[in-house]
């Protein structure tokens, strides 16, 4: 046990994460502020024949002022909260990471987001959106059987907090080839997903939801396209959620530029309703400490009879 403990820190990456960003929203003349200061570790404990488990622990303090459109875990337009962002242990059952146990804060195992890491970046995909949780509390089995990777998950359904009323729940997985592997039919990452669920919205209220997924990404020299659709239902009514997104990346990687469409289309009463958006943005990193984001979304149009804005978003944001 002492070896083991002393892994902990022998095996470590530990990180400081400072973060500012801006939200201005056109049509209102809204502008909200969010700051985050946050601890990232990673670490593997190791035995004296083997690996033993991987730790990821991240803790965030975050701080919003005026922030109209927040996460759903801040209770006002201002408001501190302490966050766990992505904090669990991942148990290796087998030596050859063949079977996982991962238990704590995780990503919800869905969609284009397994192969992507968006946590702390302005360029977000469709977990918010087409789930309405985006990282949970719970369990999963995981693991790589070459040339695939899997990961079954039984969540909490409550997102950032554990407590939560009316019992909410989620069962979600996702296979696909191990992004190492080789390209399938052309795609260098591909999914198929599921989620079903009991999920509570930002007013407390519970959604019954049902998806099934295809995602996919393609890469040639600094061009890069990913999409991901999902079907399902919410509260038994059909839903049609799509992502497309074209990137480029220079040669030295420094600068980062995407385009993404979101088409999320949900059937009601009189027939089906949509809410649309384009979003354009760039990332700067000069360094692999510093890095400078913009973001424009203009929504082209909104479920029921809200009204179409454009937010303009920024984030400066220092690793060390």
């Amino acid at each position: 046990m002492p070896e083991m403990a002393r892994s902990l820190v022998d095996n470590s990456i530990y990180a400081l994460d400072l973060s500012t960003r801006i939200a201005h929203l056109s049509r209102s003349e809204q502008t909200g502020f969010q700051q985050a200061v946050g601890i990232d570790y990673y670490s593997k404990i190791n035995s004296a024949f083997r690996d033993v488990a991987t730790v990821n622990f991240q803790l965030y303090l975050m701080r919003i002022d005026d922030l109209v459109r927040r996460p759903g875990f801040f209770e006002g337009e201002d408001d501190w909260e302490l966050m766990p962002r992505i904090s669990n242990v991942n148990l290796h059952l087998r030596n050859d990471r063949r079977v996982n146990l991962k238990m704590g804060h995780m990503e919800i195992p869905y969609g284009a987001e397994v192969p992507i890491n968006s946590n702390g970046t302005l360029r977000q995909l469709m977990h918010g959106p087409n789930l309405g949780v985006k990282a949970d509390w719970g369990v999963s089995l995981n693991g790589t059987i070459s040339p695939i990777q899997y990961e079954v998950a039984l969540t909490r359904g409550s997102g950032i907090e554990y407590n939560s009323p009316g019992d909410p729940y989620v069962v979600a997985g996702r296979i696909g080839n191990a992004i190492d592997a080789e390209s399938y039919y052309g795609l260098d990452s591909v999914g198929v997903s599921f989620f079903r669920g009991d999920v509570l919205t930002r007013t407390g209220a519970k959604v019954q939801r049902f998806r099934v997924g295809f995602d996919g990404q393609w890469y040639y020299g600094p061009i890069g396209a990913l999409g991901e659709i999902s079907v399902g239902q919410d509260n038994n009514n059909d839903v049609i959620n799509t992502l497309l997104e074209l990137n480029y990346v220079n040669r030295r990687e420094t600068v980062f530029v995407y385009t993404q469409g979101r088409l999320l289309r949900a059937r009601t009463a009189t027939g089906w309703d949509e809410a649309d958006s384009l979003h354009i943005g760039v990332r700067w990193m000069p360094d692999n400490r510093w890095a400078v984001s913009a973001e424009i979304v203009q929504e082209l149009s909104k479920f029921g009879t809200a009204t179409a804005e454009s937010l303009l978003s920024g984030q400066l944001r220092y690793r060390f």
